[in-house]
């Protein structure tokens, strides 16, 4: 019988929820919702700890929750197994070479995930890639469009609607992930639940570019700076914007903190 190269849905959501969506290379969070409409949005994936062409399996027990990105700088390097994060847990290897957990990392992996979950941020990841290619100006060139993504998001959307049913919001937000206060493009995000066909997904993909542009614009300015007045300016700009999400701006503010700490 051939092996298996590539996870299914079923083993993927069975992945994601016992990593608590965490990436097992980063500690990043791979809750879409962490991030709203952002640059520090990571798409997940389930990653063979032994690789396929080296006879690892496509079952659970051979995967780990990772971002796309440290994904594909792994590759197939089998060598590479310095996992910071195992089942939703710091490893020997975090603590030897990294030492304390962040209370945002520990908080995240607090929270308790289910496999539906999976299938309700998968249609978020569907929704903000259309959103990076529209910002990015790369629609053009690629074969899967927002029509493609919008479609892929609305079959998500179906399969989670089916396992959590009517409580699915509901039950997310017992389970604390969904943010107390949202964000207007976090709100947008949640609506796509309510969301019945391509076109309505479609046009929260347009509503959301210009949070995406402008948490990029800022990402991209906190990467120029070199001086202290560079960072200031950088500083006001982010403190009179009250539509940065709370996550950015923290990410900036404590940046600017602890590599210009002249800059008040």
């Amino acid at each position: 019988m051939a092996r298996r190269s590539n996870f299914d849905d079923t083993t993927k959501a069975r992945i994601f929820a016992r990593d608590h969506a965490t990436c097992c290379f980063s500690g990043k969070s791979l809750w879409v919702l962490d991030h709203g409409a952002s640059y520090l949005w990571a798409m997940d994936w389930a990653d063979h700890i032994r690789p396929v062409s080296r006879g690892g399996s496509s079952d659970a027990d051979n995967g780990i929750c990772s971002s796309y990105t440290m994904n594909a700088k792994k590759g197939a390097n089998s060598r590479d197994q310095v996992y910071f994060f195992r089942e939703g847990r710091p490893t020997e290897a975090y603590f030897a070479l990294i030492g304390r957990v962040p209370e945002t990392i520990a908080a995240a992996l607090r929270r308790p995930f289910k496999e539906s979950d999976w299938y309700f941020n998968r249609a978020l990841s569907h929704v903000m890639i259309a959103v990076e290619q529209i910002v990015f100006d790369v629609e053009r060139e690629r074969t899967r469009k927002r029509s493609y993504w919008a479609g892929a998001a609305l079959k998500a959307l179906g399969r989670w609607k089916k396992l959590t049913g009517t409580r699915g919001l509901a039950e997310m937000r017992a389970r604390k992930l969904i943010p107390s206060r949202t964000t207007a493009d976090q709100a947008l995000l949640l609506g796509l639940s309510k969301a019945g066909s391509r076109k309505e997904i479609e046009k929260v993909i347009v509503k959301l570019v210009p949070y995406y542009k402008r948490s990029v614009e800022v990402i991209e300015w906190l990467d120029r700076v070199r001086t202290d007045g560079g960072a200031q300016r950088l500083r006001r700009s982010v403190l009179r914007n009250r539509h940065l999400p709370p996550e950015l701006r923290a990410l900036v503010l404590d940046n600017i903190a602890v590599l210009f700490p002249s800059v008040r």
